[in-house]
């Protein structure tokens, strides 16, 4: 499990700004080494508080999730999104989450999607 969460952190150093400033900040002071572990104990931490509080990581970044949704509903099909569009279906996870009521479209595979505006009852 160590393994995978330092793995895990070095993706989040590389790719998230916020995790990438911490990791600047930590490694001058420790060194890379200590410091990715730290990281990937930091994140533990997150996971930690998402799974157990069911609630969205404050940083997580909404247009980069969209995608994901949005590749998901793709990778299933028609089994996983019902009888939903993708972007319906996009919505539909975005709001179940409390998240992206300011988002209107996503960019998935050079194309880009229009979502349908937040339903007022959230699902």
């Amino acid at each position: 499990m160590r393994t995978a969460l330092i793995e895990a952190a070095w993706i989040a150093v590389q790719r998230h700004p916020l995790w990438k400033e911490r990791f600047g900040r930590l490694s001058k002071k420790i060194g890379p080494g200590k410091a990715i572990v730290a990281m990937a104990r930091k994140l533990l931490v997150v996971i930690w508080q998402v799974l157990t509080h069911r609630c969205v990581d404050l940083h997580a970044a909404t247009t980069t999730l969209a995608q994901q949704f949005m590749r998901w509903g793709k990778f299933g099909g028609k089994a996983l999104r019902g009888d939903l569009t993708s972007a319906a279906f996009v919505r539909l996870h975005l709001q179940r989450l409390g998240i992206g009521e300011e988002i209107t479209s996503v960019s998935y595979g050079g194309r880009t999607f229009s979502l349908p505006p937040p339903s007022l009852n959230s699902a």
